[in-house]
């Protein structure tokens, strides 16, 4: 079961709807998950009668440039690590040295979670506050600019990759091909919705002639996946 974001408050307001649904109707329900979570108990705060109060006050709890990285880290479908979020979220208003010090913010809140893998630590943004964080971004006006830096980041990441691949490093790099396989469909799904960014493209004049015919086909295969899927 895919639990609303995997949010712990999330999980309190879901455990609670369990007296009157059963897990099955339960399930069937999570796509309305901000609805779903309105609360009718008198012990319950305001703030905490339904998911979106409860992120919405979560929101407003984080400092200016916690809430800037929160919608900013919502363009990541898939994860990341310390690396990636400086690569896409960094500039004037969130300084790289300032990076990690705010992750760990949003880690203390509750907002990321955090997973240690053997080389380096992964953060993953849960799905229902990565969706009010992608909100949050669009207000902002930021959309289309933070999402051409995760197409860039992946445009640099799968050059490598492809560059590398026949070599000893193959199975280092198929791991790395897994955890980021979200995050690089994300932004191909980028470059088919925007005109421009689908120009500029993750196959882009920075990539190596042989990365750009992987990447080509990579994107023409996920372009009939949509296709097919009505998309």
């Amino acid at each position: 079961m895919h639990a609303p974001g995997r949010h712990p408050a999330g999980l309190e307001l879901a455990a609670g709807r369990l007296r009157a649904l059963s897990i099955d109707r339960l399930l069937s329900r999570l796509d309305s998950r901000y609805d779903l979570l309105v609360c009718g108990s008198r012990a319950v705060l305001p703030r905490q009668q339904t998911m979106r109060a409860l992120i919405d006050w979560s929101f407003a709890l984080c400092t200016p440039t916690e809430q800037l990285m929160w919608a900013r880290l919502s363009v990541f479908a898939d994860g990341f690590n310390l690396d990636a979020a400086e690569d896409v979220c960094a500039d004037a208003q969130i300084p790289a040295s300032a990076v990690f010090s705010t992750l760990e913010g949003l880690v203390d809140k509750s907002i990321l979670s955090m997973r240690r893998g053997e080389a380096r630590v992964r953060y993953r943004l849960p799905e229902t506050l990565r969706e009010y964080g992608a909100e949050r971004l669009e207000q902002m006006g930021e959309r289309v600019a933070v999402h051409r830096r995760a197409r860039d980041r992946c445009a640099r990441l799968v050059e490598g990759l492809a560059s590398d691949w026949f070599s000893s490093r193959q199975a280092d790099l198929l791991r790395t091909l897994r955890l980021e396989h979200g995050n690089i469909r994300a932004a191909l799904n980028f470059c088919l919705s925007e005109a421009d960014a689908s120009a500029m493209g993750l196959g882009s004049g920075r990539a190596s002639p042989a990365a750009r015919r992987r990447l080509d086909r990579t994107r023409h295969g996920f372009a009939g996946d949509r296709q097919e899927r009505g998309g």
